[in-house]
């Protein structure tokens, strides 16, 4: 079934270190999927526009000196990046054999990242980067993507995750409840343990309990913490150590800790 569910997984790259390793993970994961592999570089045209106006400037990372951007040397040099990270993603999927295309696009980061969504089964996007020269760009794009994409997405931190269960989070979400279901699905692909955290408040629907007990008796494992805010899934992150955690794109624990997500230290699956 994830076969059929994950035929194309895009994803959103860059130059950067980070951007590589998004990239490198991202076609670890369609491997395993068995899904095409398709990047995706925007060229930030509010970059380039404000490149060109007459009171733009920027300093040298080595001096102090301010000198004027020229509207076509910060194109050359996003088309450079642009190169830099084909090559990455080229070489990721040619290391996992897998199907890849490579495109580039003009225009405002998040929008185009949302348009390219809607023909892709999940997106995966580094929660930090660069797209090109913009610093964090890419990075503060996170919470108007993670909200409104179409389709799932997969946030991954600087760091590789290094644990070895799928954790998935019920709390008292509407779709939570269903969660683990994708979950289960996911975790067989990748050939990983399921262990589903359920919060103290989702314990109240008696479907969800036999659901929930029979999942236990095929195998997967099932803790009650009371799961509440950012702080306390972190601390259930770190005591876990997941390979990644899902949560339901209206989890409570979304709202308002969009910036800090990269406090969970393992990739986060947004779900929808």
């Amino acid at each position: 079934m994830i076969e059929r569910e994950f035929r194309r997984l895009l994803v959103a790259v860059d130059a950067s270190p980070h951007g590589e390793s998004v990239a490198a993970e991202a076609a670890r994961l369609a491997r395993s999927l068995q899904a095409e592999l398709a990047g995706l570089f925007v060229m930030d045209s509010e970059l380039l526009r404000l490149a060109g106006l007459p009171l733009a400037a920027e300093v040298g990372l080595t001096s102090v000196r301010r000198r004027r951007p020229e509207p076509r040397s910060m194109e050359r040099q996003l088309k450079l990046e642009a190169q830099r990270a084909r090559l990455a993603l080229e070489e990721a999927a040619e290391r996992y054999r897998l199907r890849s295309t490579f495109r580039v696009t003009r225009g405002e980061v998040t929008a185009e990242l949302l348009a390219a969504a809607r023909e892709a089964d999940l997106l995966a996007m580094g929660l930090v980067g660069q797209m090109g020269v913009t610093g964090r760009r890419l990075g503060t794009s996170v919470r108007a993507v993670a909200a409104k994409a179409p389709c799932p997405v997969l946030l991954l931190p600087p760091a590789v995750a290094t644990g070895k269960p799928i954790l998935a989070v019920v709390d008292t979400s509407p779709a939570a409840a269903v969660l683990w279901q994708p979950a289960a699905a996911l975790a067989a692909a990748l050939e990983r343990p399921l262990h589903v955290l359920v919060g103290d408040n989702a314990a109240e629907d008696g479907a969800l309990e036999a659901e929930l007990a029979d999942a236990v008796a095929a195998g997967v494992t099932m803790s009650r913490v009371p799961v509440s805010d950012l702080a306390t899934l972190s601390a259930a992150v770190a005591l876990n150590r997941p390979f990644l955690t899902l949560l339901s794109a209206d989890s409570p624990i979304l709202v308002g800790n969009e910036a800090q997500l990269g406090e969970l230290a393992c990739p986060l699956l947004i779900w929808r």
